[in-house]
């Protein structure tokens, strides 16, 4: 539920809940972990306070005639492990796969390289038929007396509450075939790779609203969702037939635009007379003139 739910409590010795209808979950939107609810009649004039519950009637007087709408978003934390390969001189070359026992079947990656890129990470893993779709970032760091690669695993499609640990395996160490890890003859520690849990699923969790600035009563702003990745776009029904933005600048209004420079500064507008402005002191200046002398 929103931030804005609310109901109060009144009626038959105060036993009864009377809701405040907003039309949470019209409309409904997701990509990856995140959630967009449109709430096509929120923001009603609510008469109360929502984090309390009234004895008596706070809802709005008409929430689908008055609700401007928001679009409520949500954020489920996804389970997150951190693969690590480390030693005390730079790495460069060798390779290592990746072995999972989950929901009852065992299997391993293809070989990934030492150095892999996240995007060809992810194609690994997500070859595997029990891990769904992942995101992979990597870092890279060099100190004086060590080295480590890491990449950070995020289960995207995971929503159950455990999700087992990935097994890293390199040559001699599970995987005959893959290529041993290379460096420098300086070296004093063997390459070695470990995976640690870092965050756990979680339920979703509002971490934001939606709402334009001229938003006005029967917008049903959040009547419709369509989200892809960072990129949303809302419908608002009710709300076509306003100017969102102006064409004509001689109307002197910058409706959906905003201005930079002065390449248009004092332009002239319709109907006026730019010889006579008062910004050019009067008739005869040399700014008042334009090539038309209107």
């Amino acid at each position: 539920r929103s931030s804005d739910f609310d109901f109060d409590i009144y009626g038959h010795g105060f036993s009864i809940k009377h809701m405040h209808r907003q039309g949470f979950g019209m409309a409904l939107a997701a990509s990856g972990r995140t959630l967009l609810v449109g709430a096509p009649h929120a923001d009603y004039g609510n008469r109360g306070d929502a984090n309390e519950r009234e004895h008596f009637d706070t809802d709005g007087v008409h929430n689908k005639g008055l609700g401007k709408g928001k679009v409520y978003a949500f954020f489920s934390q996804p389970h997150v492990q951190i693969v690590s390969l480390q030693s005390d001189e730079q790495i460069s070359a060798g390779s290592f796969t990746v072995a999972i026992n989950h929901l009852g079947i065992e299997e391993s990656s293809g070989q990934i390289a030492h150095d892999s890129a996240p995007d060809l990470f992810k194609v690994s893993l997500e070859e595997m038929m029990t891990i769904g779709e992942v995101n992979v970032e990597a870092s890279e760091k060099i100190e004086d007396d060590s080295y480590e690669m890491r990449w950070r695993v995020s289960f995207i499609s995971n929503f159950a509450d455990d999700h087992p640990l990935l097994v890293p395996q390199w040559h001699e160490h599970g995987c005959d075939d893959c290529v041993n890890f290379k460096v420098s003859v300086l070296s004093v520690v063997e390459p070695f790779m470990t995976v640690t849990a870092t965050h756990s699923h979680q339920s979703y969790i509002q971490e934001g609203e939606m709402q334009p600035r001229d938003v006005t009563s029967t917008d049903l702003f959040g009547a419709s969702i369509a989200l892809d990745g960072p990129q949303a776009i809302i419908g608002s029904m009710h709300s076509a037939a306003k100017t969102r933005t102006t064409w004509n600048f001689e109307t002197g209004g910058l409706e959906g635009w905003s201005s930079t420079g002065t390449a248009f500064r004092h332009q002239p507008t319709y109907g006026d007379n730019s010889k006579f402005r008062a910004i050019y002191e009067g008739y005869g200046t040399t700014g008042s003139h334009t090539s038309g002398e209107s």
